[in-house]
């Protein structure tokens, strides 16, 4: 009767976690829209969310499930062992998270040099897309300039940040003038 009583219990619990979303991790292929570093972002919050239903083996076989590509070729390469129980890393014991993570940055990370590259420009060739609101450019803006100043890159030149948002949005020279007219610039 337990035995029987048991194998409702997980059968129950199979079933009703199958579907479920927060067993998905999230999905990453390099060389795709998503940076790499945006990727870890949202794979930090899912860890979060998965923490108390899923064990660090099953997060790790998750995310090596949700990459794509040459990453998941390169992860199918990695001893089954290390993203099963975890192994050292620079003689620190890691679980199997932490060392997934840790090699798949050291592989597709971009170096700080492209990243600098990368950040600055989405400032200078910031534009406005089509269908959008302006608040939604602003919200942009406001993050471009943000990861612009985390790597060093950030614009606090007042005046060229407002050329930058003004050609975005399609200001032209007189509108100009009348919107630097309060600020006296």
């Amino acid at each position: 009767l337990f035995t029987f009583i048991g194998m409702i219990v997980i059968l129950v619990a199979v079933c009703c976690t199958r579907g479920d979303p927060l067993h998905q991790a999230p999905e990453w292929t390099p060389g795709g829209n998503v940076p790499f570093h945006e990727y870890v972002t949202e794979v930090r919050f899912w860890l979060n969310a998965t923490s108390q239903r899923l064990n660090a083996t099953s997060q790790c076989a998750s995310l090596a499930i949700g990459l794509r590509g040459i990453a998941r070729l390169f992860v199918q390469q990695l001893p089954h062992a290390a993203l099963t129980h975890g192994a050292m890393i620079n003689g620190q014991n890691a679980d199997p998270v932490t060392y997934l993570l840790y090699h798949l940055s050291n592989r597709f990370e971009a170096l700080e040099e492209e990243r600098y590259t990368l950040e600055a420009n989405q400032i200078l060739d910031f534009t406005h897309q089509r269908g959008e609101t302006i608040d939604q450019t602003l919200t942009r803006f406001d993050i471009a300039r943000h990861r612009a100043a985390q790597v060093g890159a950030g614009f606090t030149n007042f005046t060229h940040l407002c050329t930058i948002l003004f050609r975005a949005i399609g200001v032209n020279p007189q509108q100009y003038q009348q919107l630097l007219q309060p600020t006296e610039g």
